[in-house]
């Protein structure tokens, strides 16, 4: 377990905050206590990164469409934002740190804290094959996926991204699968 997350973990037992476990259902209360924590420190995020109009219009677009948006290709078509470079550093890591300490709560608070850190080592080698194995793997997937794909070689990988610089996986990429997490622990 993490340096962080083991003192949340201490935190949580010091003010008997909920510490659950894989088999039991996180109470309903608690669930949404830690989602409108999270919400509140990614909102402070926004204000200290200076993108609030960027924060605003993506909370209203999920309220409003109730779907999952494509967030490169909906913001590069949207001219009336006003975020700008008024960043504010200090409150940054404050909100980051912040954020790091409710997510980590609610890895705790719904018993995931056994297997965070199984789970961070196999979505980090997951996320490591989203590089292609070579230039033609790239036009490969291009063509799959019918876009333009800017192939770039970086660290001996081979990197695409598209025209709003999103880094795009292979097609033949497979999804990490976290289930055999839950699967070992039943």
């Amino acid at each position: 377990m993490n340096k962080a997350l083991e003192q949340t973990l201490e935190f949580a037992k010091t003010f008997k905050q909920h510490i659950g476990s894989l088999d039991e259902l996180e109470p309903l209360k608690s669930r949404q206590l830690r989602v409108k924590l999270i919400f509140e420190e990614l909102k402070e995020y926004a204000e200290a990164s200076d993108v609030m109009q960027t924060f605003e219009w993506l909370c209203n677009n999920e309220v409003e469409n109730n779907y999952s948006i494509d967030i490169d290709e909906n913001l590069s078509y949207n001219p009336t934002f006003i975020d700008g470079d008024n960043v504010n550093k200090i409150e940054q890591l404050d909100a980051l740190t912040d954020l790091t300490v409710v997510v980590d709560g609610s890895k705790i608070s719904g018993g995931f804290h056994y297997i965070s850190d199984t789970a961070m080592d196999l979505v980090y080698n997951n996320n490591m094959n989203k590089a292609h194995l070579t230039a033609s793997h790239i036009a490969e997937t291009a063509a799959i996926l019918g876009i333009e794909l800017e192939p770039v070689f970086n660290e001996g990988k081979w990197l695409a991204y598209n025209e709003s610089g999103k880094l795009i996986k292979p097609h033949n990429h497979v999804k990490v699968k976290l289930s055999t997490l839950l699967d070992l622990n039943k």
